[in-house]
């Protein structure tokens, strides 16, 4: 039960990069599963957006088990609602996911899926890789003012 008045301001208006992935052998081996991994996540990021902060996030667009995008964007999505419900936290600033979608990934998104989740996604397309380019795809990402570039590798 945190009120705007209690809330850190060190991570607000913040993007937070995350990177994961499900290595089944890997965590079978340590006795622990996918759900293990997805609690984990969520656990993490919870408070992160909670506290304004962004994710930025490189997951894909394919509904699959191992597929942890849906996972932030159903969190943000509950948490947004959650805010403008009435309770001590409405009216919080909510973080949003950043989803950097490399080429040829982003022509898996769909206008219906992108307009599903426009409240609380954007989604960032990286330049298409032409031959003998580099096997990175630039991201320029403005935030106040200041120009950043995130880098992807595209998996060809």
């Amino acid at each position: 039960m945190s009120t705007r008045r209690h809330r850190s301001r060190a991570i607000a208006d913040k993007l937070i990069a995350l990177s994961i992935a499900y290595q089944r052998d890997n965590m079978l081996a340590r006795g622990l599963g996918l759900e293990h991994l997805r609690e984990l996540l969520l656990r993490l990021v919870r408070p992160l957006v909670r506290q304004s902060a962004s994710l930025a996030f490189g997951g894909y667009w394919r509904e699959t088990e191992e597929n942890f995008t849906y996972d932030l964007l159903r969190l943000i999505s509950a948490e947004q609602e959650d805010s403008s419900l009435g309770g001590p936290d409405t009216n919080l600033t909510i973080g949003r996911l950043i989803n950097h979608s490399a080429w040829p990934d982003y022509l898996e998104i769909t206008p219906k899926i992108e307009a599903q989740w426009i409240n609380c996604c954007r989604i960032v397309r990286g330049g298409r890789r032409t031959p003998g380019s580099p096997m990175r795809t630039s991201f320029p990402i403005a935030r106040r003012k200041t120009d950043r570039t995130v880098r992807s590798l595209t998996q060809q």
